[in-house]
């Protein structure tokens, strides 16, 4: 069965493709989870992982040339992805409310009140872990906003304030700076960000430092920011 992340990935994008062949992108989801051997994958992704140190995207090119160069970046992201050792979560960002405030701008009351809509906030409109990050407890939640100190914020930014569209961003920042509603931090540690524009739509894939304890215990988890 295809995993998650699979899923989501074709969701998100099958409305994007529309000139493609319905079953060519289903092969490609399928691809991200079977279609790479094992046995050879691995080794091909471990010894990235043990020159670069983190998944990059010239990385899943890298890998994919070697094995497959055929396979579509799609399916070679989602495999990698999902079979890195590292905890990793795929992160896209978008300009969106709160649940709260979506139903508040949907509403005819608001607008016969006169009173001035809320804002939209960058947020992790998707957030798929992949099996190490569930592991780890490493987790960003959907819909979480995104910290205007970090990567993804300043690249996302960047778009706006250059004509030409920077494409690919990277760095490490401390994971202290993701907050949930109540302030609280979602973890600590260092985190690796790489961010890319891919079909529109900014991309990160966030990956927590090898033997790095990033999970803060809590009574009650909540999806934070997103209520």
């Amino acid at each position: 069965e295809p995993s998650g992340f699979s899923r989501w990935w074709f969701s998100r994008h099958r409305s994007q493709k529309t000139h493609e062949d319905p079953i060519e992108r289903l092969m490609d989801t399928i691809a991200g989870d079977v279609g790479f051997f094992d046995p050879l994958f691995a080794p091909a992704l471990r010894n990235e992982l043990a020159n670069s140190r983190f998944l990059t995207f010239e990385g899943i090119h890298r890998v994919r040339d070697r094995l497959c160069p055929t396979a579509s970046f799609q399916a070679a992201f989602i495999a990698c992805s999902t079979r890195s050792p590292l905890p990793t979560v795929v992160v896209e960002a978008e300009m969106a409310y709160k649940k709260s405030e979506e139903r508040e701008v949907r509403s005819k009351q608001m607008h016969m009140l006169g009173t001035s809509a809320p804002k939209p906030k960058l947020r992790a409109v998707e957030s798929i872990q992949n099996p190490a990050a569930r592991t780890a407890g490493f987790i960003i939640h959907r819909n979480m906003t995104i910290p205007a100190a970090s990567i993804i914020a300043k690249h996302f930014d960047q778009a706006g304030q250059t004509e030409v569209v920077v494409e690919l961003g990277s760095g490490d920042e401390d994971l202290s700076i993701w907050r949930h509603s109540d302030g609280k931090a979602i973890g600590f540690g260092s985190i690796h960000i790489e961010s890319r524009w891919i079909g529109g739509k900014l991309i990160a894939i966030v990956q927590r430092f090898p033997s790095q304890t990033i999970r803060i215990p809590r009574k009650r988890l909540v999806a934070s920011n997103s209520r």
